[in-house]
């Protein structure tokens, strides 16, 4: 018989995408098929994973009807760990759920790692816990993962034909915006790198949320659905982001990417993933991290851990990474 696996992360796009990585190892035997629940406007970062039998959606499940439509599961792995959540996955089947590490972030804010400094494992790694699959994650056989669908990829040549053609330039990707602005790396910092990248004779793109705030940009504006984003994104040569989920969704499509951490800190477990990929940071700021999720206000009021890393460290750190001049 057959064992149904539910795998459930509604949000947020970052979490969402990190949880790609057990899909492989969870599908691995013949006899087991795994579904997702998810968020209606996060369901991009599953489509045309061959690996998954079926994307549910989270606003689809309203009612007992529509829960019982889901039918019985063997496992299910709640990677959300909220009331909701939690209320949900115990209808459709036995539950694991996700240890948060909570408090162990909390000191690492309060302290600032200068002292008995938790081990808090990568997301990744905690998920895995959760689907009982931390021996496959940490020997480093499975990774966050997201497709282009054929669909996406032709809607990416209809909306950007200048972009889906041949090209002779190296191609960056300026990933602006994060969800608090102690995360976000400033816009006129990323003016300055897009000004510098170009007069280095590379291809820009300045890419946006649709929520974003607009304003000034450099290179070519990409302001599109998730879904085109992935088709965007799998082309270009590297990505210069702020720590922000599209920092996963570009690791997940397998592409160099440099990440601006301003408050954000590796201990607490969301770098990115990926062979090709870097962190840049203010090292020696006792105010880092400020809180676990970022803040709006800079306490010191200097927002030192952003406009430290000037546009000229990211400009040399992201040569090298396109092999300019070796």
């Amino acid at each position: 018989m057959t064992e149904r696996v539910l795998l459930l992360r509604f949000h947020s796009l970052g979490d969402v995408i990190l949880a790609t990585a057990l899909i492989p190892p969870l599908a691995l035997h013949a006899d087991r098929a795994v579904h997702v629940l998810t968020e209606a406007k996060f369901a991009a970062v599953f489509a045309g994973n061959p690996a998954i039998e079926r994307i549910w959606i989270r606003e689809d499940i309203v009612s007992e009807a529509a829960v019982a439509d889901l039918g019985r599961f063997h496992r299910v792995i709640d990677l959300q760990g909220t009331a909701s959540a939690r209320a949900i996955a115990r209808r459709l089947g036995p539950r694991r759920g996700i240890r948060t590490r909570s408090l162990a972030r909390r000191w690492v804010v309060l302290t600032g790692g200068r002292w008995l400094q938790p081990d808090i494992p990568h997301a990744v790694e905690r998920y895995a816990e959760a689907a009982e699959l931390a021996d496959v994650v940490k020997e480093g056989q499975s990774a966050p993962e997201v497709f282009v669908t054929p669909e996406e990829q032709v809607e990416y040549t209809r909306e950007f034909p200048d972009l889906s053609g041949s090209r002779s330039h190296r191609r960056v990707a300026l990933l602006t915006g994060a969800s608090r602005r102690s995360k976000e790396y400033p816009r006129t910092s990323f003016l300055a790198v897009g000004r510098q990248l170009e007069a280095a004779g590379h291809e820009v793109l300045w890419v946006e949320g649709p929520d974003q705030e607009h304003g000034e940009s450099v290179g070519r504006v990409v302001r599109t659905s998730l879904g085109t984003l992935k088709a965007v994104l799998s082309e270009i040569d590297l990505a210069i982001t702020s720590d922000s989920g599209p920092m996963h969704l570009v690791t997940a499509l397998g592409r160099p990417t440099l990440a601006l951490f301003g408050s954000s800190v590796r201990a607490l477990g969301f770098w990115p993933l990926g062979k090709h990929s870097e962190v840049l940071e203010v090292d020696g700021l006792g105010c880092r991290p400020c809180g676990v999720h970022g803040r709006n206000r800079c306490r010191r009021g200097d927002w030192a851990c952003l406009l430290g890393l000037t546009p000229e460290q990211v400009v040399m750190t992201a040569s090298r990474m396109l092999g300019v001049g070796t």
